[in-house]
């Protein structure tokens, strides 16, 4: 079977099962995680060389399990962050666009000191592409959830790199003694559980929820707290960034708006919103 063939086989295959604005991107991601086969294998139309067979077995497992809502990087196990790949399951969240923006902004302003803490690090994406183009720095990754860890260190070892996990609650008092840093970095769980109802089946379903939401009645708690650890932790002119609500932006920007933090800036992801908050000490 041709690539251009097999392309249309697996779109017209998957259409039932997912939205139509998904269709072309879903289609790409299991080319290239089944059958090795990217773009320009299907402008080139090069020969795929796989019995039609297997083809028709993977694509109705696939297709099943889009059905039943499964995000297709839980199927596929893997994902794309900018020139990493991030290896997942379900203790993980899947790193989103927005999240890779604020991380090209940090490797296109450069990296003053060495010594990186990546807070609530999740799939460990932030952590591994910052020490995957800058490979002498010194990440150390700060996650609550063991399992979370175990995938981040396949990760790691899969884009050739090493960094220090720590399992630990942020909330923990050996936070603060775990050692100092030139750059913090973290994207907490900022989304309300109030905000539920307007979120995807596939995101409640499937993803790890406490990685994901906070209470109403606290909603800045990671952010207090990450406070604490940047005065603590974070050296003289060291920098942070930190990913937020956008409800809760001046919120936050007041928050960070003391003696000792300064150029606390919010910045905006390509659409619009009001995405990350960095500034130093």
């Amino acid at each position: 079977m041709k690539s251009k063939e097999l392309y249309d086989f697996i779109s017209n295959g998957i259409a039932s099962a997912v939205k139509d604005y998904e269709i072309d991107s879903i289609t790409s991601i299991i080319l290239e995680n089944y059958f090795d086969c990217n773009v320009v294998n299907v402008i080139k139309n090069t020969d795929v060389g796989i019995e039609e067979s297997k083809i028709i077995d993977i694509l109705n497992e696939v297709k099943y399990r889009l059905g039943m809502g499964e995000p297709i990087q839980y199927i596929v196990g893997r994902c794309k962050f900018l020139n990493c790949t991030i290896l997942l399951n379900r203790h993980v969240f899947i790193p989103r666009q927005e999240t890779e923006e604020m991380v090209y902004s940090i490797l296109k302003n450069g990296i003053c000191g060495k010594k990186i803490l990546d807070v609530c690090s999740g799939s460990g994406c932030i952590g591994i592409s910052l020490k995957k183009n800058f490979k002498s720095l010194d990440v150390t990754c700060l996650e609550i959830d063991r399992n979370a860890i175990i995938k981040s260190q396949e990760s790691a070892k899969l884009n050739d790199i090493y960094i220090n996990f720590i399992n630990l609650d942020i909330f923990d008092d050996m936070v603060l003694s775990i050692g100092h840093y030139d750059l913090i970095v973290s994207n907490p769980p900022y989304v309300l559980e109030s905000e539920k109802k307007y979120m995807s089946d596939r995101v409640m379903s499937y993803e790890p929820s406490k990685a994901i939401f906070v209470s109403d009645n606290d909603p800045l708690v990671f952010y207090k707290r990450l406070k604490v650890i940047i005065e603590s932790s974070l050296n003289n002119g060291g920098r942070f960034f930190l990913e937020i609500n956008e409800n809760f932006a001046n919120d936050i920007l007041l928050l960070f708006s003391c003696n000792n933090i300064k150029n606390v800036k919010i910045n905006s992801d390509l659409n619009g919103k009001n995405r990350w908050i960095s500034g130093q000490v």
